[in-house]
């Protein structure tokens, strides 16, 4: 949807005279569609398509950065004052547009984020999975951290908010200390690009694109993985006919699921509004990971040990509110369905009895509980009100055979012998 959106802000007519919302449906299902068949193809298509991917994506980035130092360009809006650390003091403070407030920008700019996991989804792909994955994820958090920090704040610093947040388009005057909007389009985002970017717009603008689209791919990679492993584990019953791979090893059931749900959000027809369901959806995925860590932490599972020395249990116990209380603070809502949502999947496989060749944290969480208690009772002092009989039935006392007992059990007061 991103891609689409900026496909038609840079070319109107790629909207086939059809309304904005209606063309960005088409074009997204088209999209979708090319990119589950590029999956489709192999990993070793998909691995040539990233690397140009990644070129482009690396381009763009600097075309901004350029941009951003050299600023102002000649001929551009007054507006642009280059990096100046008084344009970054006034800008520094929060300012939303009019219905726009924290949660709806969180909302978008949270999924940015989401594809440090990539090489943790695809670690049947790793040959030491165990090394790259924590280093590569903590060193994409890292490069993520840095780079969108310092465009915040190089954005920050190089224009005038309004202008930022308008377009060149608009014109403004002062009065009365107040900035008041004259003329022009709303929202002119691609404007802004035209004259920040270096050397040229157009292909910054298209890096944009092509960068929307990579981060897709990626998703269209991992999704599949991730929902095939599930269901060959056949954690969740009803989502074993993911399990089908063709012969040359591809989840296609997988695919064509995530496809069809892909497509089926994109005729939504809005970044805006996807964003926080797809920020929801990532969040308590999350949440679930960082519990389960928790968890298994705390208990010291026997089928935990994790490799990694630095680990602690509160990590994931801190990771699991986080992600939560951002859940309820993107929409409360859609976070009370995602609770309620867990809850019954949990239930559901906790009633069907899947047999696994590995623990849950819930059943750690109940063993550790039943141990600490037994553990307990043996420093505990008794007490008659506490204690509660329990009969046991014999069929015969000890020591009666055939009828005829022994002194012992001629002498028992309960079974007399007979005979």
């Amino acid at each position: 949807l991103g891609a689409v959106e900026v496909m038609l802000a840079v070319e109107p007519g790629l909207d086939m005279g059809l309304p904005v919302e209606a063309a960005t449906r088409v074009w997204a299902a088209l999209l979708t569609f090319v990119l589950g068949g590029m999956v489709w193809g192999g990993m070793q298509l998909v691995s040539k398509a990233g690397l140009f991917f990644a070129t482009i994506v690396g381009l763009t980035l600097l075309s901004y950065y350029a941009g951003l130092i050299a600023a102002p360009l000649p001929g551009v809006s007054p507006a642009v004052t280059g990096l100046s650390t008084a344009t970054l003091s006034k800008n520094w403070g929060p300012s939303y547009t009019d219905g726009v407030t924290f949660s709806d920008v969180l909302s978008v700019f949270f999924p940015c984020f989401t594809g440090i996991l990539s090489g943790a989804n695809r670690a049947n792909f790793l040959k030491t999975p165990e090394v790259s994955i924590p280093w590569g994820t903590l060193a994409a958090i890292s490069i993520s951290f840095v780079m969108y920090a310092s465009y915040m704040i190089m954005w920050g610093a190089v224009a005038d908010r309004e202008y930022l947040k308008n377009g060149p388009s608009a014109y403004y005057y002062a009065e009365s200390n107040r900035r008041r909007l004259l003329a022009g389009s709303a929202g002119d985002s691609m404007g802004v690009v035209s004259e920040i970017a270096w050397p040229l717009a157009l292909p910054t603008q298209i890096g944009i694109i092509i960068a929307s689209l990579s981060q897709a791919l990626q998703c269209l990679i991992s999704a599949p993985g991730v929902l095939n492993a599930i269901a060959v584990d056949g954690t969740v019953p009803f989502l074993t006919k993911a399990a089908f791979v063709d012969k040359r090893g591809e989840p296609v059931a997988a695919l064509a699921a995530t496809v069809t749900f892909c497509v089926c959000a994109s005729m939504i027809g809005s970044l805006d509004l996807v964003a926080p369901l797809l920020s929801i959806c990532f969040l308590a995925a999350y949440s679930a990971l960082n519990f389960s860590t928790f968890a298994l932490g705390l208990t010291k599972a026997p089928s935990w040990r994790p490799t990694w020395r630095y680990f602690h249990w509160s990590v994931g116990l801190f990771g699991f509110l986080l992600c939560t209380t951002l859940a309820f603070i993107i929409r409360w809502y859609f976070a009370l369905v995602a609770v309620a949502m867990l809850a019954a999947l949990v239930a559901y496989i906790e009633s069907a009895q899947v047999r696994v060749d590995w623990g849950s944290a819930l059943g750690g969480i109940r063993l550790d509980l039943a141990t600490a208690a037994m553990l307990d009772l043996a420093h505990e002092r008794k007490h008659s009100s506490n204690w509660r009989p329990q009969l046991l039935c014999l069929p015969s006392w000890p020591g009666v055979v055939g009828g005829v007992g022994t002194n012992e059990a001629a002498s028992n007061p309960v079974f007399p012998a007979k005979g």
